[in-house]
């Protein structure tokens, strides 16, 4: 991950013709460059001077209004581009810098975050779209949301001086922008800015109330994991429809749940704060490395050495009854959760029906855990593992995978055949699902997209 990331404008060395009326547009054109010190993202090909540039030439000002506008959305929202296709245009709204309008021939540019890391994903000019500018990078790069923001802003600022030595003062961006800076000076304004673009929506386009409501639920199940549900939320049309709050967690649970022991689940010896040196990152590092690793200390402290994980065993790390494990009649749709209310027995509720898919979530609650201790975050009453692909979700998935079948040793059961019937070998050994031993597969450079089963 690099967190050089620069968003700027280059004044043309010529003068050139200009057909913007808007004195504004007029007023701040050069070429547009996003880079990183290995990648220039908008690089490509002008029809015109049939020469090959670092960006398109346009105008500054209404790419400063779109990034001001889509602000919270852009650092916040914890989303990929939907599947859905009207969920999806609607995304790109918010997201793709093509959307921005205004006529210019836009570089295709996705931002989006993972609620950690901010990914920046260009794709080449198809041959039959090309208008004046032909972009020619098909790339992605991620970068800290810090450093996002900091190139947002820059980027803001330096269009809003431009303008000003132009003589052009009090723009529609200059009042949008000292709004921003005002929200972001304040805590509270910060919050509800966050909380509408974890839900999918632009500023004031829920009603007040509705966004008070599901935050005020934050002291009961912690601010980290109400940013998780809210993103979960997020993928349903109606994200603010029966949202579950602390009241519904607590119901759930004793319907579909189960009593967990008063002791902590299984943690890995020793405090963080003893291991400053450590080079792994919470929030830096790729989300699937620190999830290996930690798997990789746990199964090392617990002496699980090449062995397949028992339904006894992971009972005893989460701290359940084994039955429990494989008793599909006790599920909900929404997620899986690790629930404690005030000084109430703690209570785990599992998602999937199957004993392979409860087996995976449980062991994703149980790296939650392992990794919040391990970095000594504060406590929450709710532990959730979703369906979204946040940064603290990849996480889970890629310490569950490992706990329950390392690909170290599902290298030895497969070898260099990665057929069929060598995954669903490798699957039953470990009792874990075709698809993740597919996905480690996959996510280790053994096999290519289109072997995943």
């Amino acid at each position: 991950m690099s967190d050089e990331l620069k968003i700027s404008l280059k004044r043309p060395l010529k003068p050139h013709r200009c057909d913007w009326d808007d004195p504004e547009e007029a007023a701040v054109r050069g070429l547009l460059t996003i880079e990183t010190p290995f990648h220039i993202l908008t690089s490509g090909f002008d029809k015109h001077t049939r020469k090959r540039r670092d960006g398109p030439l346009v105008s500054a000002y209404p790419v400063a209004e779109w990034f001001a506008w889509n602000w919270w959305r852009l650092t916040s929202e914890i989303s990929e581009r939907p599947s859905n296709g009207a969920a999806a245009r609607q995304w790109d709204f918010s997201h793709r810098l093509s959307n921005i309008g205004s006529g210019c021939d836009w570089p295709n540019i996705s931002i989006y975050s993972d609620g950690c890391k901010s990914y920046l994903h260009s794709i080449r000019s198809m041959p039959d779209t090309v208008r004046s500018f032909e972009y020619c990078v098909s790339y992605q790069v991620d970068v800290s949301t810090k450093a996002l923001e900091g190139a947002l802003s820059k980027f803001i600022e330096a269009t809003i001086k431009q303008l000003e030595d132009s003589g052009i003062r009090d723009s529609n961006l200059q009042r949008l922008w000292d709004d921003l800076r005002s929200e972001q000076a304040d805590p509270d304004d910060v919050r509800f800015r966050t909380m509408e673009a974890r839900l999918g929506f632009d500023p004031d386009e829920l009603k007040e109330e509705v966004v008070l409501g599901i935050l005020a639920d934050a002291e009961r199940i912690g601010r980290d994991a109400l940013d998780e549900v809210a993103a979960n939320a997020a993928q349903t049309e109606n994200s603010t429809d029966d949202f579950p709050t602390a009241e519904m967690f607590q119901d759930v649970s004793k319907a579909c749940g189960t009593d967990a022991s008063q002791d902590p689940m299984v943690t890995l010896s020793g405090k963080f704060s003893d291991r400053r040196n450590d080079v792994w990152k919470y929030g830096e590092t790729e989300a699937w490395q620190i999830g290996k690793w930690l798997a990789g200390k746990l199964r090392l402290e617990n002496e699980l050495n090449g062995h397949g994980i028992s339904n006894r065993t992971l009972a005893q790390f989460a701290g359940v009854d084994e039955s429990f494990v494989a008793n599909g009649t006790l599920h909900w749709e929404k997620m899986s959760f690790f629930f404690q209310r005030d000084n109430t027995t703690p209570r785990l509720t599992l998602r999937p029906k199957g004993e392979a898919g409860r087996r995976f979530e449980l062991a994703r609650l149980i790296g939650d855990h392992v990794a919040r201790e391990y970095w000594e975050f504060p406590e929450d009453q709710l532990l959730p593992a979703t369906r979204t692909k946040s940064y603290r979700q990849k996480l889970q998935r890629a310490f569950a995978a490992e706990l329950l079948c390392p690909i170290s040793h599902i290298d030895e059961i497969v070898g260099s055949d990665y057929s069929i019937e060598k995954q669903e070998n490798a699957a039953e050994k470990f009792n874990v699902s075709n698809q993740v031993i597919s996905w480690q597969l996959w996510n280790h450079d053994r096999i290519g997209e289109p072997n995943i089963l």
